[in-house]
C-alpha cells in the first residue's frame, strides 16, 4: 500500500518499486481512505466517552465528600444570649463568640440572615473578630500545614482561600469588600478576624475555618443551636426570666450576708459576673459578688440592707428585664 503522498505519482520507478504499478491509483485506495475516516470518527467517540467518564467521576467525588471539622464557634451566628441589638462605635459582641472592634463607626447587627456589617467610615475598616486561646492557635500551628477560611454571604456566594500555617498574620484571601486572616503573633490571638472595607456592607450567612485546601463549607448544614449553645456557654452565659423569676434559694450566712450557690454550665475560667434586677427576697442587695467556682458551680455573696438571722432562705429573684452574666470571654 502506498503512502497518500506517492498516489498521485503512479507512474514513477519509486510507486512501481513500493506496490503502485503503473496503472495510476492503488486498488485499495478507497480502503484505506474509509478506514482513516473510521478512525478518526473512533477517535473522536473515544474521547467523548472519556470526558464523560471523567465528568462522572467528578460528580461521584463531589457526592461522597465529606465536610471537614469547623474551628470557629457559632458559624452562623445564631446563639445571641446578651439578645444583642445593632453594635455601633466601641465595639462590643453582637452574637455570642464575635467580638466588633475598630476605629471607625461599627454598625453590626445579628439577623436572621446572618451577621449584617455596615462600616460607613470612609478610610477605617472594621473587624469582627473571634477570640481563642493561645494553646487553640499553637495546635493549629502543629498541623504544619494549610488552613481554608470560607465566607458564605447571605445571597450564597461562597468566597474562599487557603494559607500556609505561620507565625504572624496570615491572610486567606481579600477582596474589594472583605479580608479574612488569622493572627498568630498575639497572647492570645484572634483565630479568624474578618475585616471589612470602609464604605462596604455585607451580610454573612455563615464563615469556616478548616485544616486542608479544600474549602467544604457548601456541605456543612446549619449546626445544631444546642450544640453551637454550649460551646459558647463555655466563653459566657446569662440567666434571665420574666418578672420574679426564681433564680436560686439562698441562706443567711453572717450579718447582712446572703450566699448563694448557682448552678450553671462549667465554664473555661472562673468568670467575672454582672447583673441587673436582682433581688433577694424583696430586697435589692446593695452589692451582688462572686466568691468562688467549681466544676459548674457559683458561690455569689449578696449583702442585705437588714440584719438576717443564719440559715434563714433568702430567694434570689429576677426583677422583669433583670439578668445575671457569667463572662469568661478571652479579653
Amino acid at each position: 500500500m502506498l503512502p497518500n503522498w506517492l498516489y498521485g505519482k503512479s507512474k514513477s520507478k519509486l510507486a512501481s518499486i513500493l506496490g503502485g504499478g503503473g496503472g495510476g491509483t492503488p486498488a485499495d485506495y478507497d480502503e484505506v481512505k474509509a478506514q482513516v475516516a473510521q478512525n478518526k470518527l473512533d477517535i473522536e467517540q473515544n474521547t467523548e466517552d472519556i470526558e464523560l467518564l471523567s465528568d462522572a467521576l467528578d460528580d461521584k467525588v463531589a457526592l461522597t465528600q465529606i465536610a471537614n471539622h469547623n474551628i470557629l464557634h457559632n458559624p452562623w451566628f445564631t446563639v445571641n444570649q446578651r439578645a444583642s441589638g445593632k453594635i455601633i462605635a466601641g465595639g462590643g459582641y453582637p452574637c455570642d463568640r464575635w467580638k466588633a472592634v475598630g476605629e471607625g463607626t461599627l454598625d453590626v447587627t445579628a439577623t436572621e440572615n446572618g451577621l449584617a456589617v455596615v462600616n460607613t467610615s470612609n478610610e477605617t475598616p472594621v473587624y469582627i473578630i473571634q477570640p481563642r486561646t493561645t494553646t487553640t492557635l499553637n495546635s493549629l500551628r502543629s498541623y504544619n500545614n494549610k488552613l481554608t477560611a470560607s465566607v458564605m454571604l447571605s445571597n450564597g456566594t461562597i468566597y474562599s482561600g487557603s494559607a500556609e500555617v505561620a507565625f504572624g498574620t496570615v491572610t486567606y484571601f481579600e477582596n474589594d469588600d472583605l479580608k479574612v486572616s488569622t493572627i498568630f503573633n498575639t497572647t492570645p490571638g484572634e483565630v479568624l478576624r474578618i475585616e471589612v472595607k470602609a464604605g462596604k456592607s455585607v451580610t454573612i450567612r455563615a464563615i469556616k475555618l478548616e485544616v486542608g485546601e479544600v474549602s467544604t463549607l457548601h456541605l456543612d448544614p446549619r449546626p445544631e443551636y444546642a450544640i453551637e449553645l454550649a460551646k459558647c456557654q463555655r466563653y459566657f452565659q446569662r440567666i434571665s426570666g420574666d418578672a420574679d423569676s426564681i433564680v436560686d434559694w439562698g441562706a443567711s450566712v453572717s450579718g447582712n450576708t446572703v450566699r448563694y450557690c448557682i448552678h450553671i454550665r462549667e465554664m473555661r475560667a472562673k468568670p467575672t459576673i454582672s447583673y441587673s434586677g436582682v433581688k433577694c427576697g424583696n430586697v435589692a442587695p446593695s452589692s451582688f459578688t462572686l466568691m468562688g467556682y467549681t466544676s459548674g458551680r457559683v458561690q455569689v455573696n449578696a449583702q442585705v440592707s437588714s440584719a438576717s438571722t443564719p440559715d434563714v432562705p433568702y430567694r434570689l429573684l429576677l426583677a422583669s428585664g433583670g439578668y445575671i452574666d457569667f463572662n469568661a470571654e478571652i479579653s
